[in-house]
């Protein structure tokens, strides 16, 4: 055989080293990723369940506070309308009095 031809089957051969090898290294260090990525991926997921287990046990405390919630809202709004009674008792009081006050000298 000629020579061009042994030169083009050792460029061949060469290419096709180079190239396995380098699919080769670029599929270890996807592999090394992917483990990583995974490793990573179980810690997200661990926080996620346990916070989600903290939600519910959050959610259950505001289901069991919530009878004594509107027992409260009711004594409060209770004491709000009574609250608007005594202003309104004050009110006529001072408009009352201010009638008499204006004849009051001041110093």
């Amino acid at each position: 055989m000629p020579l061009p031809v042994w030169f083009a089957l050792a460029l061949l051969l060469s290419a096709l080293t180079a190239g396995t090898a380098l699919v080769f290294l670029r599929f270890r260090a996807f592999w090394r990723d992917l483990k990583s990525f995974g490793a990573a991926l179980d810690g997200a997921v661990a926080g996620l369940a346990a916070s989600t287990d903290r939600l519910a046990a959050g959610a259950e405390q505001v289901a069991s506070a919530l009878p004594r919630l509107e027992a409260h809202v009711a004594r409060l709004q209770a004491s709000l309308a009574r609250l608007a009674v005594l202003r309104a008792a004050v009110q006529d009081f001072r408009d009352a009095v201010g009638g008499v006050t204006a004849f009051v000298p001041r110093k």
